[in-house]
């Protein structure tokens, strides 16, 4: 399970103040295939899902849509959301930075973040298309 590691770490930035779980979800601007929105230190687990949704929305209206998320916290499996575009009809690409915990080649300190990216693709298989790359 993915999110096991992660339990520890929610806490902890829940205790610091980093993260706030019940924080709000806002849209900061929007025009008919785009929107800005803010997470406001919420948990990237809530916010990416609605993103992605209101990107597939725009999408089956406008064939685009395009969501960025400021001031939100690590969101998961970034497969996840591109399996969400799938199951919609939809080509879905997402992706995200991190803070730096990957050394360079030859290196020793953390410099990298894993800064995700992922395609998804429906096909005609019984199966989508999923790339889900990430530098760790």
């Amino acid at each position: 399970n993915e999110m096991a590691p992660q339990k520890p770490i929610y806490c902890d930035r829940i205790n610091a103040g980093i993260l706030k779980p019940t924080a709000p979800f806002s849209v900061v601007s929007e025009t008919p295939t785009t929107a800005v929105v803010d997470g406001n230190c919420g948990l990237g687990l809530v916010i990416g899902p609605k993103c992605m949704k209101i990107a597939l929305d725009k999408a089956k209206e406008h064939g685009l849509g395009m969501v960025v998320a400021r001031n939100s916290t690590h969101y998961g499996m970034a497969g996840y959301y591109a399996l969400m575009a799938d199951a919609v009809g939809c080509i879905g690409i997402t992706g995200t930075n991190a803070r730096p915990s990957i050394a360079p080649t030859f290196g020793v300190d953390p410099m990298l973040g894993t800064n995700p990216i992922t395609w998804g693709i429906p096909s005609s298989d019984a199966f989508p298309f999923v790339l889900d790359c990430a530098t760790s």
